[in-house]
């Protein structure tokens, strides 16, 4: 393997000794050789460290470090800089890189000028162990700046919405001193990171190969605990993503708004009576300060056919029927 590989592959880990072995394994059995694989412990306290150090002892690239707990945040944060790869790659500790994933991104990024290259997934959603369903997340063949994803929601979205979809130039994070947010340990760690980005002028490649296996497992992750700086990250995305677009037309607006309420309201339904919290009250305070309210009603009943989900959670939450949002997004 050359002094620099072209792959530098962040995997955080943290208690996942059911899972963190096969996620390896995924890795290591791509049809590409010329990557490191950093693995950083998280300050494990169920053996998933010692699966880890012990595959590592057997590979030349493979590289174990031990860290004390600090979230998944501060562990990429070590692993970045650690990193000697052209490109980051990331990987959750309990998912799976797809066959070729390595080979077709090394294709695809050979001899061209790209900083950062996003690729098609599919999510798994596990209820106690068991799939109940399972959906594709597809990007499109292009090529385009940043400013190019103010015109298109939908690539936007694709693009923003996690960090293991990706490909990443090195330089490129550090020219910008690109990090992620440490405060952040309950989700959005990845949308914050991806919004902060936007602030650069970047060159952008989507492929629609599907290159990643994801899995939600109910009741095991820790994005699914309700905390208040959960809230908070939420707010912090809905700013970032505001000041990016700036909600320009009533079509974005309204997605926007179906998106957060959802994000912020599934939040909400995991805490018991969310609504006799004064920090919560306030958090809510800054979410109805921040969401875009010019969504009309005569565009909701034009779009309803279409969006007939979106449309019930926007018009709840603009009659102010909070507990029944709550209701109707449990359990998501």
């Amino acid at each position: 393997m050359m002094n620099t590989p072209i792959f530098s592959i962040i995997l955080p880990i943290y208690n996942a000794n059911l899972y963190v072995k096969e996620t390896i394994l995924s890795i290591l059995g791509q049809n590409f050789s010329d990557y490191e694989l950093l693995l950083i412990d998280d300050g494990s306290t169920d053996g998933s460290g010692r699966i880890a150090e012990e595959i590592s002892s057997d590979h030349a690239n493979v590289f174990y470090y031990k860290t004390d707990n600090g979230g998944v945040c501060s562990a990429r944060n070590y692993g970045l800089k650690l990193a000697k790869g052209k490109y980051i790659l990331f990987c959750d500790h309990d998912d799976l890189f797809l066959d070729g994933l390595l080979q077709r991104l090394f294709l695809e990024l050979e001899n061209k000028e790209v900083d950062i290259l996003k690729f098609s997934y599919e999510t798994s959603v596990l209820v106690n162990g068991k799939i109940t369903k399972s959906y594709m997340v597809k990007s499109e063949n292009k090529q385009m700046k940043t400013i190019d994803l103010k015109a298109n929601y939908s690539l936007f979205n694709g693009f923003v919405n996690v960090v293991w979809n990706g490909a990443y130039r090195r330089e490129f994070l550090l020219d910008h001193g690109l990090l992620f947010d440490e405060k952040i340990k309950y989700g959005q760690e990845d949308v914050i990171f991806n919004l902060n980005i936007l602030s650069y002028d970047f060159n952008l490649m989507m492929i629609e190969n599907l290159g990643y296996k994801h899995f939600i497992r109910h009741g095991q992750s820790n994005s699914r605990n309700f905390n208040i700086t959960k809230l908070d990250a939420i707010n912090k995305s809905l700013q970032l993503e505001s000041s990016f677009l700036g909600y320009s037309n009533d079509d974005t607006n309204m997605k926007i708004m179906a998106k957060y309420i959802r994000s912020f309201f599934v939040s909400l339904g995991m805490t018991n009576k969310p609504f006799e919290n004064d920090d919560i009250k306030k958090s809510l305070d800054d979410f109805n300060r921040l969401l875009p309210q010019d969504c009309s009603y005569r565009l909701l009943v034009k779009t309803f056919i279409k969006y007939p989900k979106d449309v019930i959670k926007i018009i709840l939450y603009k009659m102010h029927a909070f507990g029944l949002l709550i209701i109707m997004l449990g359990n998501q």
